[in-house]
C-alpha cells in the first residue's frame, strides 16, 4: 500500500511481531507537525516512534494486529493527512 499511494513513507515488513515501524523521514517535518496532520486531517491517532526511544524519532509505530480493513482504513487516512502537507 504504501509503495502505490504513499510513496514518501517505507515500512519493513513485521517478522514475528504485529507492529510495523513506518519511516516518514522522506518528509523533512518534524514529528510534532505530523502528529498534528494525523490527528486534525486523517482523523487518526498513531503513536509516534519517539515514544519508544531516540531510535524511533522518525517512525510511526502502527499495530497491524488487527483485522486488515482496519489496517486498510488507517493508512488511507495517514495519506488524506499527507495529502493536505
Amino acid at each position: 500500500y504504501l509503495k502505490e499511494n504513499i510513496p514518501q513513507l517505507s515500512c519493513e515488513i513485521p517478522e514475528g511481531c504485529y507492529f510495523a515501524w513506518i519511516d516518514f523521514s522522506k518528509l523533512n517535518i518534524s514529528s510534532d507537525k505530523f502528529q498534528e496532520l494525523l490527528i486534525n486531517i486523517g482523523k487518526v491517532a498513531i503513536m509516534p516512534g519517539a515514544t519508544y526511544g531516540e531510535d524511533g524519532k522518525n517512525y510511526l509505530r502502527l499495530n497491524v494486529g488487527c483485522p486488515r480493513k482496519k489496517v486498510e482504513d488507517g493508512l488511507s487516512r495517514i495519506k488524506k493527512a499527507l495529502e493536505n502537507l
